[in-house]
């Protein structure tokens, strides 16, 4: 069997979402007070204070170590949703996140604009296999040709500016690539129209517009023309050829046959379905807003103060701070990585299938004894890395959390979230803080030392110790016991073997794309969807790893997990619509050399 690995990252599976009217929060006693903590680094923190583009120190205070209070906040929140069926606060407020991959659009087509809908004509494709001849021309062109033929049978070719057959130009970038061993070049079109037409919805054409945006080209004057001919095209004024797949009523329009198709299917309409979509409304309130606040949405006025503070945690001792590494650039979020990101119980599928969800809330294993040193990282870097100070494990900061008007079973909720049942620094349950997360970085214990509530009765203030809140705090008071089983589990330091934390590669190649390649199934078959030989194990699986060659160990196949049930796809596809491929798909996973820097 190959080397196995274990993701940096896993998710906390969803519940349906818990909301209720906002007053409801405030009918039991309510009280005010203080929880005082201290906060033991398990490993060295980095919480990054910009000096540089490529130079940070750790966040500082009059020369003391700080980790500001929203950090805390943060952290602590995204664990009180996920153990309270909240919602899921940090979601996009704008609604512009849509999931989207490379899909193999076989049908060429034409898209006209007739002012009140926009037609989708079927085409015929002639490639230029004539000494290039469209070089003088842009997308979108009207040109006269004539039908040549060509060694492939299945493949037409053109003569220009003969005959009298009219099409339309489609450029591309011109390269080369091997297709099982072949040697084959990229060729611009000519697409001709054909007299079968459908009307498609508008939102086909907003999703191409999504496209277009990130449609980039070698020669830039390629997706340059393409963008413009579109808005031409929307204007009345052209015909705009693309390639298309169609899956029941959904088109799926790209500028090339392999560029990114964006799905209809977005993760908020995800998170709608499971009633966990940002809280915008005074009458469905999670218990998180409740207690944390709510930012004004747009489009909704209704917003709440949060009845709890952080304040910073601060280290006292001035000899905590360790050098400063190199760190590696970590991508942003690639939620086009369908067998991480989305949550399936079919072997193939995409995001627009019935019944495919969200994996759940993203949480970073831990990397128990893990030490960053001047061998830890390459130390020549590259231009993407960057330094970052760091504070050294076992440093300790003491914070307070203030709270303002909540319930008893508020505060039993908040007070197990901030040590995670166990009360003592040499506990194994922590959280996870700045920067670092993926490489080992961020483990913090947090113990709560004091909590005092304070009372103004008749004219006396007064404050008393309640230290039997701490007591037996098991997170009993939670309405869903496998939540809490589930937060205990991706917290503990000793949940998976740190020596294999690492994200995907395949043995002998250090880029991450490649092992995204070649987990995803090539299917030729009409009508089936990409395929994966793994999916990201669940946060229940004993098992964690993942094999390095995700083509000869093949868990959806071989079954060895037991949690991947197959399906017949016929219950949401038509066989006669279309064929899903798969090419080199980068992810947003992926740490190729000309990642972005987060």
């Amino acid at each position: 069997m190959s080397g196995r690995f274990i993701n940096p990252y896993t998710f906390v599976p969803v519940n349906n979402g818990e909301k209720n009217v906002y007053d409801d929060y405030f009918k039991d006693e309510l009280l005010s007070g203080k929880i005082s903590c201290t906060l033991k680094a398990r490993t060295q923190l980095a919480v990054c204070d910009k000096i540089t583009e490529k130079d940070f120190d750790f966040f500082k205070v009059e020369g003391k170590a700080v980790i500001p209070g929203s950090s805390l906040r943060g952290t602590i929140r995204s664990v009180f949703e996920a153990l309270t069926d909240s919602c899921f606060s940090s979601a996009n407020a704008e609604n512009d996140d849509y999931f989207s991959s490379r899909l193999d659009k076989q049908f060429p087509g034409i898209i006209e604009f007739d002012g009140e809908n926009y037609i989708l004509y079927d085409a015929v494709r002639y490639k230029d296999n004539y000494n290039n001849q469209l070089n003088d021309y842009k997308t979108g062109d009207e040109v006269n040709f004539y039908e040549m033929s060509g060694g492939n049978r299945n493949i037409k070719y053109f003569k220009l500016n003969v005959g009298i057959k009219k099409g339309y130009v489609l450029k591309v970038d011109r390269f080369k690539s091997k297709n099982k061993g072949k040697q084959t070049e990229n060729k611009d079109s000519i697409f001709e129209k054909t007299a079968k037409r459908t009307v498609i919805d508008k939102k086909c054409i907003e999703l191409l517009k999504l496209n277009l945006e990130k449609y980039e080209t070698k020669d830039e004057n390629i997706s340059k023309n393409y963008k413009e001919q579109f808005d031409k095209m929307k204007a009345g004024n052209g015909v705009l050829p693309v390639w298309y797949y169609k899956e029941g009523q959904n088109y799926y329009l790209a500028p090339s046959q392999m560029s990114r198709a964006f799905f209809f299917t977005q993760p908020v309409d995800m998170l709608k379905r499971s009633n966990l979509d940002v809280c915008s409304e005074k009458e469905k309130v999670c218990e998180a807003c409740a207690l944390f606040g709510i930012v004004g949405r747009t489009g909704s006025e209704f917003a709440r103060a949060s009845r709890i503070r952080f304040s910073d945690a601060v280290c006292e001792d001035k000899n905590c701070f360790d050098k400063k590494f190199i760190m590696p650039i970590s991508g942003t979020p690639r939620i086009s990585s369908f067998e991480f990101y989305l949550k399936s119980d079919l072997d193939q599928f995409h995001a627009d299938y019935n019944g495919v969800t969200i994996a759940g809330r993203k949480f970073y294993w831990h990397h128990k004894g893990y030490v960053m040193n001047k061998d830890s990282v390459n130390k020549e870097g590259n231009n993407m890395d960057y330094k970052a100070e760091l504070v050294k494990s076992g440093s300790e900061f003491t914070f307070d959390v203030y709270f303002d008007e909540i319930t008893e079973n508020e505060l039993k909720k908040l007070l197990f979230t901030l040590n995670l049942g166990e009360n003592s620094l040499d506990s194994d349950k922590c959280h996870k803080i700045g920067h670092g997360k993926p490489i080992g970085l961020g483990s913090a214990k947090i113990v709560i030392n004091d909590v005092t509530v304070r009372s103004f009765k008749d004219g006396i203030y007064s404050e008393e110790s309640h230290s039997e809140y701490l007591k037996n705090n098991k997170g009993e008071m939670f309405g869903n016991a496998q939540n809490v089983r589930n937060i205990l589990k991706v917290t503990d330091m000793n949940a998976v073997d740190s020596k294999k934390i690492h994200y995907p590669r395949t043995e002998g190649s250090s880029e991450i794309f490649k092992w995204f390649a070649d987990n995803r199934k090539c299917l030729k078959s009409i009508g089936k969807p990409m395929g994966y030989h793994n999916k990201l194990p669940k946060l229940t699986d004993d098992d964690q790893t993942l094999p390095c060659d995700p083509k000869k160990d093949d868990k959806s196949v071989n079954g060895s997990r037991g949690n991947d049930k197959r399906k017949e796809n016929s219950q949401y596809l038509d066989p006669k619509d279309g064929i899903f491929c798969t090419g080199t798909i980068r992810t947003k996973d992926s740490g190729h050399k000309n990642r972005r820097k987060k």
